[in-house]
């Protein structure tokens, strides 16, 4: 009974987390019109946000989240008349601002980066670790991301503030992201309090909820196949 009270709780949070991120929860008021309205159709639909395609490694998430929350609500289209579409519906019908980012088909042949080798001998292996080394992206979504979104290509988790800090100072272009929240870049540094769970969290909560009701699943089984034989024991002792 308690495994079963607790697959019914998990199935509860299961469903919520998968309506959140179906229905686009985490993005602004105006990219959930835009997705939601149909007034994007056909050529003109937008395929999702940028959020629905990357997947960054769990311990990166809080951070990411917080240093990409605009670009993670970038809405995906493909072409740029889809992209134009949009901007006439914001500028007429759906109130609010929003960030198109043209994904065609053959995007992969679009993009190219340079690995500029000098300007990050910085890096401090051990220490330091490129921002687009902890994201993945579908093979078919192009291999260069860092090319559409500066703050990627140019971003870089660090231990601790210290060393953020230190970094930034000597590295004006770059972001630098520390473990406990802070982002540094220049003479600038940004923290506070996170005000909601991001998506890609939320996308690892449903991964991790997924793989506890498939483990909970299995030991329910063998504990209703002992349940049954306990059953057949006590109805062979009684009769």
């Amino acid at each position: 009974d308690l495994l079963r009270s607790e697959s019914a709780k998990l199935q509860g949070k299961r469903a919520s987390l998968e309506a959140v991120i179906k229905e686009h929860g985490f993005s602004t008021e105006s990219v959930r019109k835009l997705l939601r309205s149909g007034q994007l159709s056909g050529a003109s639909a937008p395929i999702g946000v940028l959020a629905d395609f990357i997947e960054v490694e769990d311990k990166y998430e809080g951070v990411v989240d917080e240093f990409l929350r605009d670009e993670l609500n970038y809405l995906v289209v493909k072409s740029w008349e889809a992209a134009n579409e949009g901007l006439r519906l914001l500028g007429g019908d759906v109130e609010g601002r929003a960030t198109f980012l043209v994904h065609p088909d053959d995007s992969q042949a679009k993009f190219s980066f340079v690995f500029d080798e000098a300007a990050r001998a910085h890096l401090r292996q051990d220490r330091v670790i490129p921002l687009k080394d902890c994201i993945r992206v579908p093979e078919n979504f192009g291999s260069s991301l860092e090319v559409i979104l500066p703050k990627l290509g140019h971003g870089y988790i660090v231990p601790d503030a210290e060393t953020g800090r230190a970094l930034a100072l000597e590295n004006p272009d770059a972001f630098y992201l520390s473990l406990s929240g802070e982002c540094f870049h220049n003479v600038t540094v940004t923290g506070g309090k996170k005000l909601a769970e991001g998506p890609l969290q939320m996308k690892r909560d449903l991964r991790e909820v997924e793989r506890h009701m498939e483990e909970l699943g299995a030991t329910m089984a063998a504990q209703e196949q002992t349940t049954a034989r306990l059953a057949m024991e006590i109805q062979s002792l009684t009769s």
